[in-house]
């Protein structure tokens, strides 16, 4: 089931140490361990032993498809995420990687940008296409279907590069792609978070092993530099931030718990707990998210 495993860094080649051994906590869909190493140079954390039956470990139910109506309804908790584009591009042509069914998709279409994707599942691509009505490139390796297509003013990663096995070769891929002033917006969780500090292995966010790099915030603007693109956003602490500060909590507590009535009880337990840590939680970007935003130089 596994390939062979990695021990030098896949970003640097620098030597690395075994930091931990994690299961599938979240879905238990294998009982199989999971190991995670730490770059001695750069501080990547990676999986190292990654299965080659990686799509195995999303089933159909890892997207709950909703109907139409109910798609409009969710699209107005991520207005937000549209608008700290907006902040640096009010509109243009933009990619979205890794859309799934599209709910920010959707919103950026429906607030004037002109949207294509870029998605791996088959039910979610004829989704993004028939009822949100964006262009859809269906494939797990974007890095292969990005010089194929045309410029764009927005690239997003919304919570997608962690789950990609070559994400400095897509963002190299993605930059050539971004026009003059342009951006690219990555979420995803932060490795330097109070909450993976405290929690290691059984932090829902290191998500084994659907979660393949877990990349400190410095790493990522490193690289995006290395490729004429300034930081101009960073945050823990937008609303998508905070519910995944929440989700930690909740899903750790859940995690225990093999009934539903108990999961539920967990879910409240966990939204409980969530707020003392919040104070913790909302300062100097302890977030267990981030979003950043990187501008193209002219």
């Amino acid at each position: 089931m596994n390939h062979n495993m990695l021990t030098n860094c896949p970003k640097c080649n620098g030597e690395s140490s075994l930091l931990f051994k994690a299961k599938d906590y979240n879905r238990k869909i294998i009982n199989d361990l999971f190991s995670y190493r730490k770059c001695n140079k750069c501080s990547l954390i990676f999986l190292s032993n990654i299965p080659s039956n990686l799509g195995d470990f999303y089933k159909e139910d890892y997207y709950e498809i909703p109907s139409k109506d109910k798609l409009i309804k969710i699209t107005n908790k991520v207005e937000y995420q549209v608008e700290m584009i907006k902040n640096h591009v009010p509109d243009g042509k933009l990619l979205d990687i890794g859309a799934a069914f599209g709910v920010f998709a959707f919103k950026a279409k429906s607030l004037g940008f002109d949207v294509s994707a870029i998605e791996m599942s088959k039910l979610c691509c004829e989704y993004l296409s028939d009822k949100v009505g964006v262009k859809v490139f269906q494939g797990d390796k974007p890095e292969s279907i990005l010089p194929t297509l045309g410029d764009y003013d927005v690239i997003t990663f919304w919570h997608n590069i962690e789950h990609l096995l070559e994400p400095w070769k897509v963002l190299e891929e993605a930059a050539k792609k971004v026009n003059s002033e342009g951006v690219i917006l990555i979420a995803t969780p932060n490795p330097e978070s109070f909450a993976f500090r405290l929690l290691g292995r059984f932090w829902p966010h290191t998500d084994a092993p659907r979660h393949i790099h877990l990349i400190p915030e410095f790493l990522l603007t490193d690289k995006m530099k290395s490729l004429g693109f300034d930081l101009v956003m960073k945050t823990t602490n937008d609303k998508g931030g905070l519910s995944w500060n929440r989700f930690s909590w909740q899903r750790i507590i859940m995690n225990q718990f093999s009934s539903k009535t108990m999961q539920r009880v967990g879910f409240i337990i966990g939204w409980l707990f969530s707020i003392p840590l919040s104070l913790i939680e909302n300062r100097k970007y302890n977030g267990s998210a981030y979003t950043v935003i990187y501008k193209k130089s002219q």
